[in-house]
């Protein structure tokens, strides 16, 4: 199971999307409206299958391009401590 790391701050930006600071490093993470809404989904205990229901209904995709972009989002946020594995 995915979980956001607690010690992760966010403040919301313009059209839908968030502005991260992953401590540790000092590194700043915009997320457009896609990844923020993958990020809330995370951050609200959702698992993929929810997910991938999430962006279909708010995006109009179809399950292939959900999955696709949540994978490329979810070992983004890995990489950079954003996600961790619970």
């Amino acid at each position: 199971m995915l979980t956001i790391n607690p010690a992760i701050l966010r403040t919301p930006v313009a059209d839908k999307g968030i502005l991260l600071l992953e401590p540790t490093t000092g590194k700043y993470f915009e997320l457009n409206e896609t990844s923020a809404l993958i990020y809330q989904q995370l951050e609200q205990g959702s698992d993929i299958q929810s997910i991938v229901k999430t962006l279909i209904t708010a995006f109009d995709i179809d399950t292939q391009t959900a999955l696709s972009d949540i994978n490329e989002i979810i070992v983004q946020f890995i990489q950079n401590n954003i996600c961790v594995e619970a």
